[in-house]
């Protein structure tokens, strides 16, 4: 438990922390900073989009690397974690997002082992492919 609570803690600060930063704005229990919005309409949840994402934990272990090695993903907006994809719907294609999810958003209090501890904040740097 002592490990959950720890994360608890640090991602209460680190959301506090980030809520106060320049254009971060909160839906739905999750925080948003857009800092590129894109070209063209917003996504939809019907879109189909290439990826480039980068998730850390609030003490900056990172849990999905495939966005710094280069690596894109394919997805449906409305397939993605709820979270996520609202983020997506507030850019359009080309567009840059930080998602920030609590856990009550993400995993939980189960985390997703061994990637992410139980009552992790997610941090999530999405960048969307300008195509398609």
């Amino acid at each position: 438990a002592g490990e959950r609570d720890n994360q608890r803690i640090d991602g209460k600060v680190f959301r506090q922390t980030f809520s106060k930063q320049k254009d971060v704005k909160s839906d739905a229990g999750s925080l948003y900073q857009i800092l590129a919005r894109g070209n063209g309409r917003n996504l939809r949840t019907t879109d189909t989009v290439t990826l480039s994402v980068t998730g850390t934990l609030p003490d900056g272990t990172v849990f999905d690397a495939s966005g710094q090695g280069g690596q894109t993903k394919t997805a449906k907006v409305g397939a993605l974690m709820p979270a996520v994809a609202i983020g997506l719907q507030k850019i359009a294609r080309g567009g840059h997002i930080k998602v920030v999810v609590p856990p009550e958003k993400g995993y939980g209090d189960a985390g997703l082992p061994p990637a992410i501890p139980g009552g992790a904040t997610l941090i999530f740097d999405i960048t969307v492919a300008d195509e398609g």
